[in-house]
């Protein structure tokens, strides 16, 4: 459980974290298989939330955490965060695919860049905004 209102840039921490603690820092089996469920675990609760992340104490999705495709590339609100949004989703259902090598993220992954566009939301987050705060510049090294 994340605190309240957690954002799509903690998320992002997190799954930086993850990452490099899981390649780099687990000493043993058990603490990769921590790392595994945690990111696991963190991926599916935004997909089965309909790629929301619902805050537990209020049932409704935090101020940040959105990548639902209907949403994101059909609200105009969320216009400015299409591309970084679709970028963090794109490269968290690959982490998750890498760790645990669950075909359900990479068919996430297959549906969410071509049939909603993340592939292009992505590349037009990199063309109009290529340097943006180092917490998103933590999604490009997942893979």
């Amino acid at each position: 459980m994340y605190k309240t209102d957690t954002s799509s840039d903690q998320i992002t921490l997190h799954m930086f974290a993850y990452s490099i603690f899981h390649d780099l820092g687990c000493d043993t089996d058990d603490e990769r298989a921590r790392v595994v469920r945690l990111v696991r675990d963190t991926v599916s609760y935004i997909m089965n939330n309909n790629y929301t992340l619902i805050d537990p104490t209020t049932g409704k999705h935090t101020t940040w955490g959105m990548w639902n495709p209907l949403e994101l590339n059909g609200d105009h609100a969320w216009m400015e965060e299409r591309g970084l949004n679709s970028m963090q989703m794109m490269s968290w259902l690959m982490l998750a695919y890498r760790l645990t090598n669950d075909p359900q993220y990479l068919n996430a992954y297959n549906t969410l860049a071509p049939d909603y566009i993340y592939d292009i939301n992505t590349d037009m987050e990199l063309i109009s905004a290529p340097v943006v705060g180092a917490h998103s510049q933590c999604v490009r090294c997942f893979c």
